[in-house]
């Protein structure tokens, strides 16, 4: 068996096996957030934004994946469907970066303007920016049809500035908390129990968030190193190729982060936790 059809067999057994593990694991999730009331609503939209771009990749990405694998194994050339499949994964991963940069900017904004919160971020103002998230991914995913290398180069642009806002916006997040931690160890006295008692458990829910969004950053960062490493290979030499070895490995990371990021919103979050738990008990029980 030579290289390329031992690509083509793993690209099929992986992709077969990832694909009823995101679309098990995410809808389970984007159940379990739509039951969850007790989380704060602008932060349970933009969590369930990120769970339908991660059930997307298993629901239209991951077919698209397969079918190309097999009509290049047979030697076929299906254009349409490798045109299809690019516009799509590119709409969602935009979709996904910029999902994980807003869900930064609600937790900083949520720790710095604590007591102004709801005043300027209205769940309103979350739908509308969640709605131009998608489209805007959608609108710089559609010239690939054109010119693939322009929206290699711009997709790369907006994934490198996410990274990087997002990247600020914890570093802020933290210093905001450990500044929350110092005023509480400050006031931590018998006559200011009451209000100590309501910061300790205010810094706690922030910290708790922050952390699972945190995580959500950290895995997505290094499950698509790979492939924006591989990006830039084709923009910046495409006349060295990587071989299709990188490629699938780049292209299951992928898949790998749409299946994590529900385990680390259950991990990290105990009413989504039990949430889920409770979909599965009731599913299996009946």
């Amino acid at each position: 068996m030579d290289e390329k059809s031992a690509v083509h067999i793993t690209a099929y057994i992986c992709s077969s096996f990832l694909f009823v593990a995101i679309m098990v694991l995410n809808i389970v999730t984007i159940l379990a957030l739509r039951r969850t009331f007790v989380l704060p609503r602008n932060f349970k939209t933009l969590l369930l934004s990120l769970a339908v771009s991660d059930a997307g990749v298993g629901l239209l990405v991951q077919p698209l994946y397969i079918a190309i694998h097999a009509t290049l194994h047979m030697n076929i050339q299906v254009p349409n469907v490798a045109r299809a499949y690019l516009v799509i994964m590119n709409t969602l991963c935009v979709t996904s970066f910029l999902g994980v940069a807003a869900l930064a900017a609600d937790r900083f904004l949520a720790i710095h303007v604590h007591l102004r919160y709801e005043e300027l971020v209205t769940h309103n103002r979350v739908a509308v920016g969640v709605i131009s998230m998608w489209v805007f991914s959608a609108c710089i995913s559609f010239p690939v049809l054109r010119e693939a290398k322009i929206t290699f180069l711009i997709i790369t642009f907006v994934v490198i500035v996410c990274f990087l806002v997002t990247g600020v916006f914890y570093l802020k997040i933290y210093l905001a908390v450990k500044r929350q931690a110092n005023q509480i160890i400050t006031l931590n006295r018998p006559r200011g129990e009451e209000n100590v008692e309501e910061l300790a458990l205010n810094a706690r829910r922030q910290r708790k968030a922050a952390t699972m969004t945190f995580g959500v950053y950290l895995v997505l960062m290094v499950c698509y190193l790979p492939s924006l490493y591989i990006t830039a290979v084709k923009v910046i030499s495409p006349a060295n190729p990587p071989s299709q070895i990188l490629l699938l490995i780049s292209d299951l990371f992928i898949y790998v982060n749409a299946c994590l990021n529900p385990l680390i919103y259950c991990w990290k979050m105990k009413p989504i936790r039990q949430s889920a738990v409770s979909i599965i008990r009731s599913t299996f029980s009946f």
